[in-house]
């Protein structure tokens, strides 16, 4: 019986979700400026400003501009960074994921730190990245002020 319930759940939440998108997009292609109950979109019931963030949400495959990679042969993770300062995870399964730090510089240096779940990208204008894999988040940024003209991670430890 269970089953069955959680079905009928599933399916009036993708039914809901559906008509409710079919609806927003179906009044933003008809009229956009039919959102807006005043001028500048200041209306409480309305779209709002920050309800229209544009940004890259989903991205599947090699980014173009890939100009450096690196492998974490213990996680099976390749990690190719763009000439656009973005970087793209591949994973086991197919997973992917997109990293984009606040200041979007091309790499000189891309390197994981081997079986810790980190990746070190070295910016273009001498930041040192520290990006935690587990969270896919930047945990660090080291502002490095002279020009960084090689780099190397030792393995097996937590050295550079």
């Amino acid at each position: 019986m269970k089953k069955i319930e959680n079905r009928s759940c599933h399916k009036s939440c993708i039914i809901w979700l559906f008509k409710y998108h079919y609806s927003f997009v179906n009044t933003l292609t008809s009229s956009p400026f039919a959102l807006f109950n005043e001028p500048g979109g200041n209306s409480s019931n309305g779209l709002k400003a920050s309800d229209v963030d544009p940004r890259l949400v989903f991205h599947h495959g090699v980014p173009s501009g890939a100009t450096k990679f690196t492998c974490d042969n213990i996680h099976n993770i390749l990690a190719l960074s763009t000439n656009d300062g973005r970087i793209k995870l591949f994973g086991k399964d197919n997973a992917q994921v997109l990293l984009e730090s606040n200041k979007l510089v091309p790499s000189k240096f891309l390197q994981f730190i081997q079986n810790q779940g980190i990746l070190i990208n070295v910016t273009s204008n001498n930041h040192i990245e520290v990006w935690d894999i587990d969270k896919k988040l930047l945990s660090d940024l080291y502002i490095v002020k002279e020009e960084i003209t090689s780099f190397a991670v030792i393995q097996h430890s937590l050295y550079m």
